[in-house]
């Protein structure tokens, strides 16, 4: 995890700046058994500490999801347990924020996240949760695909976070 700071003042001139970037990196691999309509745990938790309450996160996520089925694949973000921003709501539909689908089981699906937040005061954890659009259990990965052999084939990923706080 990076952390980097902008220093300066606090006049209204100084709106929309950006005071603060913490990154937040796994370049390990994450797998879990998820039943139809769930999620898995929250992935990448990256702490932001505000330095003004007012302000905005401005989060950025690319998440590197495969399943053990080619069916779609989804991801959300969260602050802390509470999900950001997702679809309407139809029916009994799971609420997302976005999706992928792939035409192989061994192919990585990247999902790209975005949204602006205003947390408050305080520390704050930002990160992602994946989910399928199955109605089974699936196995849920993140940063490998389903063949996960010993072969030049079989690829590692990454998937990363970044939060950045803007002056408002």
């Amino acid at each position: 995890m990076a952390i980097y700071y902008r220093s300066g003042g606090t006049n209204n001139s100084d709106t929309g700046r950006i005071v603060q970037v913490v990154t937040g990196e796994k370049t390990n691999v994450f797998s879990q058994s998820v039943t139809q309509g769930s999620e898995t745990q929250t992935i990448l938790g990256t702490n932001i500490t505000m330095h003004d309450s007012g302000n905005k996160v401005l989060i950025m996520a690319q998440v590197s999801a495969s399943l053990n089925t080619t069916h779609g694949r989804s991801a959300s973000l969260y602050r802390g347990t509470s999900q950001l921003i997702v679809g309407d709501t139809d029916g009994t539909r799971s609420k997302r924020q976005a999706g992928s689908s792939s035409t192989n089981s061994s192919s990585h699906s990247v999902i790209y996240l975005m949204n602006l937040d205003t947390p408050g005061s305080g520390t704050h954890t930002y990160g992602f949760r994946l989910s399928h659009q199955e109605n089974s259990t699936l196995t849920c990965y993140l940063n490998r695909t389903d063949y996960d052999g010993n072969s030049s084939h079989a690829a590692r990923v990454t998937s990363s976070i970044v939060l950045m706080e803007i002056a408002a």
